[in-house]
């Protein structure tokens, strides 16, 4: 089975090579190594690390990473599909939540490109509004 040390993963992956040093560092994911010294990436920590970019990539913090990625190890049982679903659910509504704001910020973008130099109550109001999404 194909290996990749820290530079050709971090190559293969497009992230930087101190950030698998940092996931090794902080037991997020924990490579093989090659006589005791060269961190060493299987197929399997390469893909676990493409899970770890995407949820990133979502949002997720590496508090909300870890306990999803101690998933991947564990035998599947309904506690673990009910843990899944609820992480899901959490990250669907994030992310419906931040849809709702960039559509706000769409139309405050698309008024105010309409209506540059002119007094509008409906910008004026849909200013407050961004303003109290930001502040909640």
């Amino acid at each position: 089975m194909k290996t990749y040390n820290t530079k050709e993963a971090a190559a293969l992956l497009n992230i930087p090579a101190h950030t698998l040093r940092y996931y090794d560092r902080i037991k997020l994911l924990s490579p093989g190594y090659y006589e005791r010294s060269y961190r060493t990436y299987s197929q399997k920590e390469i893909l676990l690390l493409r899970y770890i970019i995407v949820l990133r990539h979502i949002g997720c913090s590496i508090d909300e990473i870890q306990p999803i990625l101690a998933l991947y190890f564990k035998p599947i049982t309904q506690e673990c599909i009910d843990q899944l679903m609820s992480f899901i659910t959490l990250q669907q509504n994030r992310v419906q939540s931040q849809i709702e704001q960039l559509s706000t910020i769409s139309t405050l973008l698309t008024l105010a490109s309409q209506n540059i130099g002119q007094e509008n109550d409906a910008m004026d109001q849909l200013i407050t509004k961004v303003c109290d999404d930001i502040q909640s």
